[in-house]
């Protein structure tokens, strides 16, 4: 039964990062992207995702979004651009534990 456990637990875990690198793929080629923040660390099927950019078309994401959570991974994102992210991080507002995916 342990065997099943660790099983079930990877499987878990692997559809959850293929679902942030699925994301982070497609937002890595939209035009004026220029950092993505994986915010908080992403917990079973949920992750917090902060795209820095100049008027950032997320349009595409919306769908992909939609996508991913059909298959049980809820992916949230806010774009902001590099001055708001700036002003946010010296306010504390974005203190927590982050990993830059790009």
């Amino acid at each position: 039964h342990e065997n099943e456990k660790v099983e079930f637990l990877r499987t878990l875990f692997e559809e959850e990062i293929d679902a942030i690198a699925e994301f982070t793929k497609a937002a890595e080629i939209l035009p004026r992207v220029q950092s993505i923040i994986l915010y908080g660390s992403a917990k079973k099927g949920k992750a917090n995702i902060l795209l820095i950019g100049e008027s950032i078309n997320t349009t595409p994401l919306e769908q992909l979004k939609a996508n991913l959570k059909d298959k049980g991974s809820d992916i949230g994102f806010l774009a902001l651009t590099r001055e708001q992210y700036d002003r946010m991080v010296t306010m504390g507002l974005y203190s927590g534990e982050k990993k830059v995916l790009k």
